[in-house]
C-alpha cells in the first residue's frame, strides 16, 4: 500500500512539473502574460494564417526546440537542489531554435529590412503574437534559466508604415 502512495505521489509531482516546463506567467511591472509554452506556441504558428509550407517549417522547428529542452521544470535559485537549470548550457540548444524561429517570424512578418518589407504573407499580427510567445517562453524562469537569450522587443509597426 505504502509504495502505491508513493507511486502516486510521484506521478502527480512529475505531472505538475512537467505541466509548469510548459506553461507560465510572466509579469514585467502590472503586465503579465501567461504562455502557453512549447504547445501553445505551436497552436499560435498553426492559427497565424501563413502559408501551409511557412507553418509547417516553423512547427517543425519548435517541436526540434521541445525536443532537445531538458525536460521538466527549471527552478531558479535554492529552493530545489539539486537546482536542474545548472548547468544553464543545458538549455542552450532550445534557447537558441527559440531564436532563431522568432528571426524568421521577424522576417516574414515584415519587421525587418531584410527579405520582404511589408511582410511575406505572414500577418503582423500573428509576428507579434509568436514573438510574444517565444520572448515570453524565455522570460520564464520555469522554463529557461535568466541570461542565455535576450530579444530585442518588435517595433511599433513593420519598417515605413505609419
Amino acid at each position: 500500500m505504502r509504495l502505491r502512495i508513493l507511486f502516486v505521489s510521484l506521478l502527480v509531482v512529475a505531472g505538475f512539473g512537467a505541466s509548469t516546463a510548459g506553461a507560465g506567467t510572466v509579469c514585467t511591472g502590472d503586465v503579465c502574460v501567461i504562455t502557453g509554452g512549447f504547445p501553445g506556441l505551436q497552436a499560435d504558428i498553426s492559427a497565424s494564417g501563413a502559408p501551409l509550407a511557412v507553418t509547417q517549417l516553423l512547427s517543425s522547428e519548435v517541436a526540434f526546440a521541445q525536443r532537445v529542452h531538458p525536460p521538466g521544470p527549471c527552478f531558479v535559485g535554492d529552493l530545489h537542489p539539486p537546482n536542474p537549470c545548472l548547468p544553464a548550457y543545458r538549455y542552450f540548444a532550445s534557447a537558441a531554435v527559440l531564436v532563431f524561429v522568432d528571426a524568421q517570424v521577424r522576417v516574414l512578418g515584415g519587421f525587418t529590412p531584410y527579405g520582404c518589407p511589408g511582410g511575406c504573407g505572414f500577418p503582423a499580427a500573428a509576428a507579434r503574437l509568436i514573438d510574444g510567445d517565444i520572448q515570453t517562453m524565455l522570460a520564464d524562469p520555469s522554463m529557461y534559466p535568466p541570461g542565455p537569450a535576450a530579444l530585442p522587443p518588435l517595433p511599433a509597426g513593420p519598417p515605413g508604415s505609419s
